[in-house]
């Protein structure tokens, strides 16, 4: 919880509009509602109540195949140090990889990156009208 606020409150900073979720289904019920234009998001989640072990990664999956969302960049933020982290998260496709605690500097320049690059972004609009 103290990450994703110190998080969010670091971007708003750089002129961001967040919306943030406490866990996965909360997270499918804020993309279908707002269609941020990036996605932040860990890989380890506290334990749901429910029939899916939900992490980052059947996340991220589950998003892929969602209508809407299959083209949003998600950058994966993690404390967890596995090393096949990395080689998933780039296998399904993640615009960026970030190890807690996070550097929000180097965070808040890969989002401007990320969404100025015509691959996500086909026609470019200012900082202030994206959402994450």
């Amino acid at each position: 919880a103290i990450i994703r606020k110190t998080t969010a409150l670091k971007l708003e900073a750089n002129g961001y509009d967040v919306d943030t979720a406490t866990d996965a289904s909360d997270a499918i019920r804020a993309m279908r509602e707002n269609m941020p234009d990036l996605i932040l998001m860990d890989i380890e989640f506290a334990p749901d109540v429910g029939a899916v072990a939900w992490d980052g990664f059947l996340l991220m999956t589950w998003l892929r195949q969602m209508a809407g969302t299959v083209r949003i960049p998600v950058i994966i933020i993690t404390g967890g140090t596995s090393p096949d982290y990395l080689r998933k998260a780039e296998k399904l496709g993640a615009a960026g990889y970030f190890q807690k605690p996070i550097n929000h500097e180097g965070l808040v320049e890969d989002i401007d990156r990320i969404l100025r690059e015509p691959s996500y972004r086909p026609m470019a609009a200012p900082k202030s009208d994206y959402q994450i």
